[in-house]
């Protein structure tokens, strides 16, 4: 990838500032219309208005932060992997990793599969 990974970038990031905004239409607006997203516990949500209800359903006070991200596609799609870590007011409460299948439309970035493997 050219400039494709520094776009990656802006999109986990992206992802995880209105995550922690608690920005439901922000953080939908991400996904393909059709994208799935497989929680840390193997739960499968379909559809922006399921991803977007992710945020209503997780506790509120965590905060994730996360590493920079690795990337690797061409101009049209490809994968993005970074670890995650969601604190809590007197430390770490979960850590993992996500890595996302995203795809190029109408010149953006959006993800069509994300899969978080949260640490046990």
């Amino acid at each position: 990838m050219t400039s494709t990974p520094i776009e990656l970038q802006g999109l986990v990031r992206k992802l995880v500032d209105s995550w922690n905004d608690r920005d439901e239409e922000a953080f939908a607006a991400l996904f393909t219309p059709s994208a799935e997203y497989v929680t840390g516990e193997g739960e499968r949500r379909r559809g922006r208005q399921e991803i977007a209800r992710l945020l209503r359903e997780s506790p509120a006070g965590l905060h994730v932060v996360v590493s920079e991200a690795a990337a690797d596609g061409d101009a049209r799609g490809g994968t993005v992997s970074f670890p995650w870590t969601a604190a809590r007011r007197g430390g770490t409460v979960r850590q993992g990793r996500i890595t996302c299948v995203v795809v190029r439309q109408d010149g953006r970035w959006l993800i069509e599969t994300l899969q978080n493997d949260e640490d046990a």
